[in-house]
């Protein structure tokens, strides 16, 4: 249904939200995948319900931090937001715009995507200049369990450089990096 609206309406959406650019985009796997949910540089998270009045978001959280570059729905209710200073806070979307953690990941130092695995309860965060795996140590936390220079050279020797990374199973990531590079890192 979002694919259908005018550029107008469009370009309603753009000013309802105060977005500068969109970060991220992504439809859930669960919850019948009606939800879109998108980023904003400027800190907006915003939820829109495909079967309501698309123009007008079903929830919208002004975090008040910039550079929010992307997010993962875990969940119907939970989402982790990442930002370009390396920070992931996760937020309960039932309690509107309160952040129940936050952490700042060590090795990524701008958090450009973040990709959760279901059954491992796990999530991998990329941008620059890494990818972290991050497993849970208890039932409400999450810890650092390996990045790419642990086990393997990193894909880029010097300099700034962007790399995403993916869950392709239970136990491997697939990283790609701005030069064009794959690697395939079983943990």
């Amino acid at each position: 249904m979002l694919a259908q609206l005018t550029e107008s309406e469009i370009k309603q959406i753009h000013l309802l939200e105060g977005m500068t650019s969109l970060g991220s985009v992504k439809w859930p796997d669960f919850n019948q995948g009606v939800c879109v949910s998108c980023t904003s540089d400027s800190g907006m998270y915003s939820v829109f319900d495909t079967r309501q009045d698309a123009i007008k978001p079903a929830l919208r959280v002004n975090t008040e931090k910039e550079d929010l570059w992307t997010h993962e729905r875990y969940s119907d209710h939970n989402v982790l937001l990442g930002f370009g200073d390396g920070e992931i806070h996760h937020m309960d979307m039932r309690a509107g715009d309160k952040i129940l953690h936050r952490v700042v990941d060590p090795y990524v130092q701008g958090v450009g995507n973040l990709h959760f695995h279901a059954s491992s309860r796990s999530v991998v965060s990329s941008g620059f200049t890494d990818f972290c795996v991050w497993k849970p140590t208890t039932s409400r936390q999450l810890s650092v369990w390996c990045h790419s220079s642990l086990d393997s050279e990193p894909l880029e020797n010097a300099g700034q450089y962007n790399c995403t990374a993916v869950w392709a199973n239970e136990s491997t990531v697939l990283v790609t990096d701005n030069k064009g590079n794959l690697k395939v890192i079983d943990l």
